[in-house]
């Protein structure tokens, strides 16, 4: 059994050892860096354009049928289903622009 004293002095002689050692750490911080990005299948950034686009595009059909209505073309009901899929298409894709971000924060943060 290794006792207490013995663990500390392991502990110790490993941190001053990193410390003595910057090449070390910085060599460390690069390789986490890049697991960081790695754990990301594809591209993020190209992902985030592609929600962002979605979000946008959802955008864009919910106002014209809120056009529509307001105009008289349609009643309130009618747009209600298109409303909800779009609802529906929307949520993920905050989701998933949120979650690109902390990723990205994650990596700057490690960086």
């Amino acid at each position: 059994m290794v006792g207490r004293y013995e663990v500390e002095a392991r502990v110790w002689k490993l941190i001053s050892g990193l410390l003595k050692d910057p090449e070390k750490i910085r060599l460390g911080m690069n390789k986490m860096i890049e697991e960081e990005w790695t754990k990301r299948v594809g591209d993020p950034e190209r992902e985030a354009r592609t929600w962002t686009e979605k979000l946008g595009e959802s955008d864009r059909l919910r106002a014209a049928y809120q056009d529509q209505q307001a105009a008289g073309h349609v009643t309130l009901e009618e747009p209600g289903g298109k409303l909800e899929e779009l609802e529906a298409m929307r949520n993920p894709a905050r989701a998933e622009i949120a979650h690109l971000l902390e990723h990205k924060d994650r990596v700057e943060e490690l960086e």
